[in-house]
């Protein structure tokens, strides 16, 4: 070994040093030395370790892809940029180290959980579930799978068996916090809302700045219309954990509710930032931005969100509404086209997976409660999706006809598909209004036993009656 790599190796021996004594900074330093000259690789992977630690994590990612870059299948390197990767929202590059990595070691039950928690940012509960199933295979008892496998099926509002994986990682780990913060979460969407503060109270009791305590229990207060208070514990939340997106998101729903808008757009200024892919976020600021006469502004958003999302329907019926306002009717009837023919493409998805026996089940068996929690508790069967995508009207509710689309969405009764009112539907173009009338006014009268399906077909009736 000659002077020059020697002396390099020293700084390198110190830098590990450091990090295993916890001194990042220290570590930091000694590896920018060893890096002097760029080619002393295994360096940029320790490097990137302590810029984590130290919260650079674009810094980090450059690292490790510095390594990966001269040594492609450096386990380690793969692995934790894929963490690094999931912190900076970019799950979908996660999920192609994860892959990686498991290709060369597929019997690692921490990279199958990791990309567990990656899948679940994906919303990929199905394949998050999955994961977690060989974690626990390959690691008996592991606390943490049963955890994130009780969130997915929570997601998929499969409660009780989210409970057994809740309660079963609360009994075997001492440490539990985390666990009963979710079972908190699965109680408060089952309306077991004692058990839900119980819990909380719990996690709170032990440590009063648990960030995902104090969210869980903001949420609840969100739930209950409990505004202020909902409001002081997201503001906690964003001191605590500032770039905490789904903090930041609630709270502008939050300030939403309160009629305090541009507070609102603050924050989902913020996590578009955080996330230039949250689609959620530039729906509800598109229409914060329209209420505020930034129609140019709101239009940019729908633009962005359906190139990001190109089969959201909402997207489309909502940019129909501005372009109304805009007095842009050619491209308001264009969205309106549009939105029909995505609304269609996306039933047509559904129709690939369903057999005639189970479409006739889903036309036929559903039952929609006024709060539509008959279809949600069994969102995870396709006929249902296939049902909510039926029936689920794709408008913007207008200042004047809000009230009436409002009552036909939410009449609870049997479900049966009125054929005259898909046809109306369907019929695009020029609206002729008294014509329109004249037959809403036939078909209420032939119903006497109005269905699911009427109101909800109706009220998308009433949204092209400006």
């Amino acid at each position: 070994m000659d002077g020059k790599a020697q002396f390099k190796e020293t700084y390198f021996e110190k830098g590990k040093r450091a990090i295993a004594a916890g001194d990042y900074a220290l570590a930091l330093e000694n590896f920018n030395y060893s890096l002097d000259d760029r080619s002393y690789f295994q360096a940029y992977f320790f490097r990137g370790y302590a810029k984590y630690n130290l919260g650079d994590l674009i810094g980090a990612e450059v690292d490790y892809t510095a390594c990966l870059k001269e040594i492609p299948n450096h386990q380690d390197a793969l692995f934790y940029r894929a963490i690094v990767r999931d912190q900076l929202s970019n799950f979908e590059g996660a999920f192609k180290d994860y892959e990686r990595a498991l290709h060369a070691d597929s019997l690692n039950s921490k990279i199958y959980l990791s990309r567990a928690i990656t899948l679940l940012s994906l919303e990929k509960f199905e394949a998050t579930i999955a994961d977690c199933n060989q974690a626990i295979r390959l690691k008996k008892g592991d606390a943490a799978s049963y955890v994130i496998r009780g969130i997915a099926k929570t997601e998929l509002e499969q409660f009780e068996s989210a409970l057994s994986d809740f309660n079963f990682a609360i009994n075997h780990k001492t440490d539990n916090s985390f666990a009963m913060v979710y079972r908190a979460e699965c109680y408060r969407k089952m309306e077991r809302f004692e058990e839900a503060r119980a819990d909380l109270k719990t996690v709170l009791q032990r440590d009063s700045n648990n960030v995902d305590g104090l969210y869980q229990l903001a949420i609840l207060e969100l739930e209950e219309n409990q505004l202020e208070k909902a409001l002081k514990l997201l503001d906690k939340v964003l001191k605590l954990s500032p770039y905490n997106t789904l903090a930041l998101f609630n709270r502008a729903i939050t300030k939403t509710k309160q009629k305090d808008l541009k507070g609102a757009l603050v924050d989902y200024d913020a996590v578009i930032v955080s996330n230039p892919k949250h689609i959620s976020s530039y729906f509800n600021r598109a229409l914060l931005k329209q209420e505020l006469g930034d129609l140019k502004g709101a239009l940019a958003d729908f633009n962005q969100l359906i190139e990001i999302q190109p089969n959201y329907v909402d997207a489309y019926g909502a940019r129909a509404q501005l372009k109304r306002q805009m007095k842009d009717l050619k491209g308001a009837a264009e969205d309106q086209q549009l939105a029909a023919q995505v609304r269609a493409n996306n039933i047509a998805a559904l129709d690939k997976g369903l057999s005639s026996e189970e479409v006739q089940e889903a036309m036929e068996t559903i039952k929609l409660s006024s709060d539509g929690s008959a279809v949600a508790e069994n969102s995870e069967k396709l006929q249902y999706q296939y049902a909510e995508a039926r029936l689920r009207p794709y408008y913007y509710l207008t200042p004047v006809l809000s009230t009436k689309v409002a009552e036909d969405y939410y009449q609870p009764s049997e479900l049966a598909i009125n054929s005259q009112l898909i046809g109306l539907m369907s019929e695009g173009g020029d609206w002729d209004m008294e014509q329109l009338k004249q037959q809403l006014d036939s078909l209420n009268k032939q119903k006497s036993d109005k269905s699911a399906a009427f109101y909800l077909n109706r009220a998308i009736l009433y949204t092209q009656m400006e």
